[in-house]
């Protein structure tokens, strides 16, 4: 029926053209010449067919095929006492069936679950790019440490608690790549060195959340490089030999909600390095909560840095600590001591109960050191050997 009608179309199209060529003809030359006529005829007829051809080249005429789908449906539609079910894969398209029949293996193919250490292994070896490994309660110890250098996910398959510790050198995960992620695991170094840590990230990065950190010689966290970057969230640092969290040579990170406590040092920022946190618990380390020099800079948010046997916070040789809204106390040699060339910058912080020799030494800012501002702060800051109406 649609076809008729193009048809019709181009045939009343014809007739116009072909009367407006007549008289053209006529009006041009005074007579009608036959052989002009008969030219443009064909002129005329060859265009009419070209277009009549186009249009039926671009009409979809049904195929027996789809003739045959419809009568088969419309017969099961007219079936009585007949009940008809439709399933999902009634309402895909082929094409969209099959890509969700691929998209279920390729989340089963991702998930893997270790019971053993050499499960572990292999599956570290094996996992595809973005896999999960799913680890059963227990204690992994391994036999060397685990190198991770492209994006896959090791985490505990529950609640129950997942130990991975290594006896021997480095580290227990190294990071050399990718953005591979570390969830709920307890994570101990038993090395015999200050360079032997529970984890290391020498590139790429490494996202944690949910796990504690030990090391017995080393760091829990040490981050190296201009191209590492360590990214973590309610993690515990602690225990550690030599010190919690340490960052160098151009390295950076982010913290959140973590806990630092019972190392040496807490956090250990130098060499250009540049660590931010936010939230975070920073206390009980016996000889300074934080340290920061040689070009390092640490920027401390929201964050208790307390009961430190030592100074809570030290900056010294062009290092520069700012701090925003921190609660400082007990620190048994110093709150905040800007040392030698230290840089920094403390707005909106508390500070309480520091003392050095059992005199108050809440702030310590030493005349050679470098640019220091700060503004609401209780108590205010308070320079060395600088008289106090000098002070802000």
């Amino acid at each position: 029926m649609i076809l008729k009608k193009l048809y019709q179309l181009c045939f009343e199209i014809q007739e116009r053209t072909w009367g407006g060529i007549v008289v053209l003809v006529t009006q041009n030359d005074g007579n009608m010449d036959f052989y002009k006529i008969l030219k443009l005829k064909w002129t005329v007829v060859c265009l009419f067919t070209l277009l009549t051809l186009t249009l039926m080249a671009c009409h979809e005429v049904p195929s027996e095929k789809n003739n045959f789908q419809e009568n088969e449906n419309k017969n099961k539609i007219e079936s009585e006492n007949q009940e008809i079910v439709v399933t999902s894969e009634d309402l895909l398209l082929p094409e969209m069936g099959a890509l969700v029949q691929e998209t279920a293996k390729s989340l089963v193919k991702n998930q893997i679950e270790v019971f053993t250490v050499a499960g572990l292994v292999d599956a570290v070896q094996n996992a595809p790019e973005n896999g999960e490994i799913f680890l059963q309660p227990g204690n992994y110890q391994l036999e060397k440490p685990i190198i991770l250098n492209r994006n896959v996910t090791i985490r505990s398959i529950s609640s129950e608690k997942v130990t991975v510790e290594c006896a021997t050198d480095l580290c227990v995960f190294m990071i050399r790549g990718g953005a591979p992620k570390l969830k709920n695991l307890t994570i101990i170094s038993r090395g015999k060195s200050e360079y032997d840590n529970a984890v290391f990230v020498e590139n790429g990065t490494l996202e944690m959340n949910g796990c504690t950190l030990i090391s017995d010689y080393g760091y829990g966290i040490h981050v190296c490089t201009k191209n590492a970057r360590a990214k973590v969230d309610s993690c515990v640092v602690k225990s550690c030999g030599c010190c919690g969290i340490r960052a160098a040579s151009n390295a950076s990170g982010e913290f959140t909600d973590c806990e630092i406590s019972n190392n040496p040092t807490g956090v250990l920022v130098a060499d250009f390095a540049e660590l931010k946190f936010k939230n975070c618990n920073i206390h009980d380390n016996p000889r300074l909560g934080i340290a920061i020099g040689m070009n390092g800079h640490g920027r401390f948010q929201n964050c208790v840095i307390s009961r430190t046997e030592g100074v809570n916070v030290f900056v010294i040789n062009e290092g520069e600590a700012t701090l925003l809204q921190c609660h400082i106390s007990d620190g048994q040699k110093g709150g905040v001591v800007v040392d030698k060339g230290g840089k920094g910058t403390f707005h909106d912080n508390t500070l309480e109960n520091n003392v050095f020799e059992e005199h108050e030494r809440n702030w310590s800012i030493h005349p050679t050191a470098g640019h220091v501002t700060g503004s609401n702060n209780n108590p205010p800051l308070k320079r060395w050997f600088v008289p106090a109406s000098e002070n802000e």
